[in-house]
């Protein structure tokens, strides 16, 4: 009895996720789900947002025929305990679009082909078993890829890149530095708001957008 109560815990506790709600501006306010993109315009750009992998993932499309600068000095994210992050700025060429990802990932290094080095905290050697090379790297112990991997003070285990995801069909690692605000975390069902600059022709506009994590089931 215990051990099958257990097993139905553990299992209705593998199958909670999290998705977003749009919550400002309040006349675009709507569930963003797994399924499909929610499609939200504010002239002149095209917002698509998608949940994925507990992540909220925003796609801005330029649908006009003149580059638009994300002016990334001028843009911030505010987590839930409320601190500002920086954006970067991008460039969104016309007719093409720049993603966002909410939390965002640590931050891409390189693709490595070689031995490397990163500087940070922890210490991992990963060995892929598809014909990748050893990497040695000296971080926080944060890593995506795919292939096998042994960590100095675990055993062997298999993690997963996911290319949709990340863009890339191929290993990639990924270091996170303390000291850059760019990168936090996003738990339990909090908000955070979203504040976006851009430029066109030389004038400056803003788009605001606030968010809602919840937990699915």
């Amino acid at each position: 009895m215990r051990v099958a109560l257990l097993l139905s815990l553990l299992l209705a506790a593998g199958c909670t996720h999290y998705e977003y709600d749009l919550t400002r501006p309040p006349d675009l306010a709507q569930h963003i789900g797994t399924k499909e993109d929610v499609i939200a315009t504010i002239d002149p750009l095209e917002y698509r947002f998608r949940s994925y992998e507990d992540h909220l993932v925003i796609r801005i499309f330029n649908p006009t025929d003149d580059p638009i600068q994300l002016l990334g000095d001028q843009s911030s994210v505010v987590d839930p305990k409320g601190q500002s992050h920086p954006l970067r700025g991008a460039t969104i060429e016309s007719h093409s679009f720049v993603k966002l990802i909410l939390p965002p990932p640590p931050p891409d290094v390189a693709p490595y082909y070689g031995p490397g080095i990163g500087v940070g905290f922890g210490m991992s050697a990963n060995a892929s078993p598809d014909n990748h090379p050893i990497y040695l790297d000296i971080d926080r112990g944060r890593h995506f890829h795919r292939g096998l991997h042994r960590d100095f003070i675990g055993g062997w285990g298999w993690s997963y890149w996911d290319p949709w995801y990340y863009d890339y069909y191929g290993p990639r690692y990924y270091v996170v530095y303390d000291n850059d605000t760019s990168y936090w975390d996003w738990r339990g069902e909090t908000e955070v708001r979203l504040a976006l600059a851009f430029s066109r022709n030389g004038k400056t506009f803003r788009d605001e957008f606030e968010f809602r994590r919840v937990k699915m089931k």
